[in-house]
């Protein structure tokens, strides 16, 4: 296994192509460019969450194509975590066949956070002035790119000037009907809202939920397959839609993953321990004292 390292510059909005990450899988590559939210896509702009745009957005997919039987991958990161927090893991992903997303959207910073770090240790990481969450609205917005870009021909001009045309290759068989979330902490909290309909269900949901409308595949049925959920929780008691999984996964804290599967109902619920695993077991900057293991 060759080790991957975190991007340190988190302010530039690079375009590079890299081989695999573990012997064995397919050779991968990621693309990085900024993602305008106008009018005409942006759907968090409105509310209490308001978004700096553009968007930096990473995709990550094998050089020779994505599996079409494979949904694509939306990452939702923790709270004040970056995209280029989880390339290894992503690269991964990619490596087996998926096309997997990842975003790093910045807010301006609410009042309450002016003087207060939401997470003092990434304090020479960070923007100041802003706080980095995924809003499950943006991946309305990422649905809509990836729509955009498997229905433009190869003649055709690009919607996304940093798309090349041998990304906008490997991707177009990607498979919109489909998808999952991978999501750490707070990301997981919005996407278990998401997948069981908190979202609209209930308003305590709605600053992180921005005005996320479930996406639907061409039967009309909910094409939001299912969430694994590092250390993030939502409310107990929730129910799992029929045909959709969600799965528990901790390290740091176990206790707290344990119980909410202890209370989730479904046909498809979940719960993975990592006996070692701390709080940022899936990220880049995981510590050498907790390797990775997701």
């Amino acid at each position: 296994m060759i080790a991957s390292s975190a991007i340190s510059d988190r302010a530039g909005f690079a375009v590079r192509h890299t081989g695999t990450v573990t012997e064995g899988l397919s050779p991968t590559a990621e693309i990085s460019f900024p993602f305008e939210l106008g009018d005409a896509t942006a759907t968090q702009s409105a509310g209490n969450l308001p978004t700096r745009s553009p968007v930096n957005m990473t995709l990550y997919f094998p050089s020779n194509g994505v599996n079409p039987d494979l949904p694509w991958v939306m990452m939702m990161n923790g709270a004040n975590c970056y995209s280029q927090d989880y390339t290894f893991l992503l690269s991964q992903l990619a490596g087996r066949g998926y096309l997997a997303v990842v975003p790093t959207q910045l807010h301006p910073k609410p009042p309450k956070f002016q003087d207060n770090d939401l997470l003092k240790d990434e304090e020479l990481q960070c923007d100041k002035d802003s706080i980095a969450i995924v809003t499950g609205s943006l991946v309305n917005d990422v649905h809509t790119l990836l729509t955009t870009l498997t229905s433009q021909g190869p003649s055709e001009q690009l919607p996304i000037p940093h798309i090349t045309p041998e990304a906008q290759g490997a991707i177009k068989d990607v498979n919109l009907d489909s998808f999952v979330v991978v999501a750490h902490s707070a990301g997981a909290v919005t996407a278990i809202d998401m997948l069981t309909g908190r979202c609209k269900a209930e308003k305590q949901a709605e600053q992180l939920c921005g005005n996320y409308t479930a996406i639907l595949d061409k039967d009309g049925n909910a094409a939001l397959k299912g969430v694994l959920a590092y250390e993030g929780y939502t409310a107990s008691g929730i129910t799992v839609p029929k045909n959709t999984f969600l799965t528990y996964m901790a390290g740091q804290y176990n206790n707290q993953a344990e119980e909410k599967f202890h209370e989730t109902r479904g046909e498809c619920v979940q719960y993975v321990k990592l006996q070692s695993g701390n709080h940022y077991a899936i990220t880049d900057w995981n510590p050498d004292t907790a390797p990775h293991q997701a």
